[in-house]
């Protein structure tokens, strides 16, 4: 059943929605987690049917330190996973040029695990790698090259993320973003700080009772102790079947442009766990991956495990 018509006219009403300001809310810290206003947030409109994981729109805030809201509507076809992304950038370091706009889609290089868990949350301790978006990004595109985790609804209509990003003219560093379903706005959030080589960082995307009133349950993104945004929508009522989906991947959006990682310095996904319960408990991801198609549009993105729950990511060229 559709996430869009699993809710009560009641439930669905009282809903905070996306494109409203909704950077104030008041929500007990758990865990020791913090939320401090995010540095960057901005809201997209998509239109059905606009394809989930379609990572070629306008982003918000190049190291502005402001909200941006966007609004797009965009008549553009892609494969149809279940990824979203978001993406900061150094400046950029590839000896390649970005070529047309038409070549803008995104490339993905990533694991998935299902259908054999029944997640309620995902979550990796990953290394930062520089990125290295291509040159001359034409006018209209956006080039961006990122690395995340994410939590993705049964159909792969809605999803929840966090990660590293690094948009082209820009720097490296963390941000989130989510989505209800395709019929709605999703939501990025970007973080202020310079991710540097090496690094290594929790990226989580926890469902969880502290939410905005009236929610009973949400999505919360963290970047190791600290929450980048919390989800104005009850999983429980959008994504009404299950099992929902991890995964753990690479992204560029030009073939010209080269994933996080290297043959000799890769980018390292560790503790690889799922939320198995909502009560919050982890457990590593068990053997069994799924590759997440197309991540092999490219020869030259590679990725390899070490065991079931490491694995490691790179660009050969």
């Amino acid at each position: 059943m559709s996430p869009q018509g699993s809710s009560s006219a009641s439930t669905a009403g009282s809903l905070i929605q996306p494109s409203q300001e909704v950077l104030t809310w008041s929500i007990t810290p758990t865990q020791g987690r913090t939320r401090p206003p995010p540095p960057c947030r901005c809201d997209l409109q998509q239109q059905p049917p606009f394809p989930l994981l379609d990572r070629t729109q306008p982003s918000c805030g190049l190291g502005e330190d402001m909200v941006r809201r966007l609004r797009i509507s965009a008549g553009l076809t892609a494969t149809f996973l279940l990824w979203s992304v978001i993406v900061t950038s150094q400046p950029a370091l590839a000896n390649y040029d970005c070529g047309t706009i038409s070549g803008q889609k995104s490339y993905f290089d990533g694991y998935g695990n299902d259908p054999v868990i029944n997640p309620y949350g995902v979550s990796a301790h990953t290394i930062v790698r520089p990125g290295q978006n291509c040159t001359n990004v034409p006018s209209g595109g956006t080039s961006f090259v990122t690395a995340w985790a994410l939590l993705a609804s049964n159909a792969f209509q809605g999803h929840a993320q966090s990660g590293y990003i690094l948009f082209a003219g820009s720097y490296t560093r963390a941000f989130s973003e989510w989505q209800r379903d395709s019929g709605a706005s999703f939501v990025r959030v970007l973080g202020g700080p310079h991710l540097y080589n090496g690094e290594e960082h929790k990226y989580t995307v926890r469902y969880t009772s502290a939410c905005p009133v009236p929610l009973a349950n949400c999505f919360d993104m963290e970047e190791d102790s600290q929450v980048f945004d919390i989800t104005t929508f009850n999983p429980d009522v959008y994504w009404v079947n299950r099992p929902w989906h991890t995964q753990y991947s690479t992204e560029a959006t030009y073939q010209a442009s080269d994933t996080p990682g290297s043959s000799t310095s890769k980018t390292a996904y560790t503790s690889m766990v799922y939320q198995n319960a909502p009560a919050q408990s982890w457990v590593n991801e068990p053997c069994g991956y799924g590759i997440l198609a197309p991540v092999k549009e490219r020869s030259d993105l590679e990725h390899g495990t070490t065991n079931c729950y490491t694995a490691n990511f790179w660009t050969t060229s």
